[in-house]
């Protein structure tokens, strides 16, 4: 299953090169080290795989932490999947449809073909060497060329389609899930047919759709796939930036541009903060959404403030006041609020937004991520007792009118007018 995300060429050898680079000759063990384990996808490939009656062996679910989407089956029998790829779903039966499809490849023992056209051969090197730069060379450069010159045939990607339909249905999975996902990536899909490696796309929606109207009558209930007592409370936190009216444009400018990746820096000084303490719960990534339990952090700058320190010339200091608001949005509850001010001095000339960026990435953050932390245990809301089914909240994620409720995307900065 390989699908490109939005972008020029580039963008999409890129995805091919990170994901492909020792297919057929890299282990599970080998991925590790740069991939995390999921054990949600891990219970449903091995749901599949019980489903599917053979005796193989299958070992994890691994994400590669890139934004491209892409997924592949490695030989030991670990399905490796990009986030940008499951950050394009919605929910465990279209997440299904990918790994079931990738471990049909494999249950089938699916061999790759070698790409033998010398025209497509001298693209591929050179598209290859343009877009890694210089950055892979040697023997690294030359396993990279040869994933990307092998692929599967049309009759094993038309197969691997067909059988992943009826492994969902007989796993519980809604089979209509297998159209929903090719169609979200239909839209991503520019490189796809030169690479060789699947079928066109309306020849696989053709296959599928005659595929789910066979088993959409069969299909069984689905097997618990509850949260191990092991795994702590999944939480999503749901940031939305907002700046006040009265805030001069060019100043929420310079914040918001400053702000551009704490979304990024805030995830991982989380995982810090609840790794210290041993938390009750764990803050997940944002594909992981579907399942866990939403909480929405509410950041609004109320002011923002410049004038000349008097005592030192050329020097300006700048004050930013702001709130935030951590709240349930299930039961529209505000777990807490606090007011912070943030103070910073700057020298004329000096690049405001990089100084503003350097003082949020090594103060704000952390201190905003310890302020999310201990307010969740301190007003310690009720799902964090509960171990629900990931499922149960699948019918709410999936319904339109919930979700203006349930920002699932962080929300774009709203600078005055």
């Amino acid at each position: 299953m390989k699908a490109v995300s939005k972008g020029n060429g580039f963008a999409a050898l890129v995805t091919v090169i990170l994901v492909l680079i020792v297919i057929g000759q890299a282990t599970a063990s080998d991925w590790s080290s740069f991939c995390y384990e999921d054990w949600h996808l891990t219970a449903i490939a091995k749901r599949l795989t019980e489903v599917s009656g053979a005796s193989v062996s299958f070992k994890s679910v691994l994400i590669l932490p890139i934004q491209e989407a892409n997924a592949f089956v490695s030989e030991d029998g670990s399905i490796i999947v990009t986030e940008g790829l499951l950050e394009q779903l919605d929910d465990s039966d279209q997440m299904a449809f990918v790994l079931a499809h990738e471990l049909v490849h494999f249950l089938k023992g699916h061999p790759r073909d070698r790409e033998s056209n010398p025209t497509r051969l001298d693209r591929i090197r050179t598209e290859l060497e343009r877009g890694i730069g210089g950055t892979i060379v040697g023997t690294a450069l030359e396993w990279i060329f040869k994933a990307l010159s092998s692929y599967y045939s049309r009759e094993r990607e038309r197969e691997a389609d067909e059988e992943a339909v009826r492994l969902m249905a007989l796993a519980g999975f809604r089979p209509t899930a297998a159209l929903t996902c090719l169609k979200r990536l239909e839209k991503q899909s520019g490189f796809l047919s030169w690479f060789r490696s699947h079928p066109f796309v309306n020849e696989r929606l053709n296959i599928v759709a005659a595929q789910v109207r066979k088993w959409m009558t069969k299909t069984t209930p689905l097997a618990d796939l509850k949260r191990p007592q092991t795994i702590p409370t999944e939480i999503f936190l749901s940031l939305q930036w907002h700046c006040d009216p009265s805030v001069p444009k060019e100043l929420s400018s310079f914040w918001s541009r400053s702000f551009s990746q704490a979304d990024r820096l805030l995830w991982s000084a989380l995982q810090d903060q609840t790794s210290k303490i041993n938390a009750p719960f764990v803050f997940v990534r944002p594909w992981q959404r579907y399942r866990a339990q939403l909480v929405s952090l509410r950041f609004v700058l109320h002011q923002a403030q410049s004038f000349p320190l008097p005592s030192l010339t050329g020097w300006h200091q700048w004050v930013f006041k702001m709130e935030w608001i951590l709240s349930d949005p299930r039961s529209e509850t505000v777990l807490t609020a606090s007011q912070e001010k943030l103070v910073l001095s700057t020298r004329e000339g000096e690049d405001l937004v990089q100084a503003l960026s350097s003082h949020i990435r090594s103060l704000t953050v952390p201190r905003l991520a310890k302020f999310i932390v201990q307010s969740l245990l301190e007003s310690r809301p009720p799902f964090l007792s509960e171990n629900n089914n990931p499922d149960d909240r699948r019918a709410v994620f999936c319904n339109p009118s919930i979700q203006r409720h349930y920002p699932l995307h962080l929300a774009g900065w709203k600078e005055k007018e």
